[in-house]
């Protein structure tokens, strides 16, 4: 996953690796991984082969920051634990993370908070939603 700013789509400012598995309960985990040295792969996804040069060893599990995803009527729901994701970017002790996966789209909510509870950064109004297209 890459995310950059409509004007600066060569800077990306978010890279990560997600890895969807199954745990020892049958529940879904989507982890999140860091990449070392993110920017040797900003603009992979143009490629043929992207991320033909990540090995394992370029990665570092974000701990405490995995989404468990339940069976809903209509999808699968999940979030982070409570204060379990540390974050430092832009004042914040912790990062939350929501998403909700239908068969027609994806939402995302991320936000960080510094350790009042205050919001510091991410969306403020409602999560991001990625549509499927048919």
């Amino acid at each position: 996953m890459e995310q950059a700013a409509a004007s600066q789509l060569d800077l990306p400012y978010r890279q990560r690796v997600y890895q969807l598995s199954i745990n020892e309960t049958k529940e879904y985990v989507s982890a999140i991984y860091l990449i070392k040295d993110p920017m040797r792969f900003a603009g992979d996804y143009k490629l043929d082969d992207p991320l033909s040069g990540l090995t394992p060893d370029s990665l570092e599990l974000k701990v405490g920051c995995e989404v468990i995803l339940l069976k809903t009527e209509n999808g699968f729901e999940g979030q982070t634990g409570v204060r379990a994701c540390n974050s430092e970017l832009l004042g914040a002790s912790y990062a939350t993370s929501k998403v909700v996966l239908t068969a027609t789209q994806l939402t995302s909510w991320d936000q960080g908070f510094n350790a009042d509870g205050e919001q510091v950064w991410g969306a403020e109004k409602g999560p991001y939603i990625f549509k499927r297209r048919p």
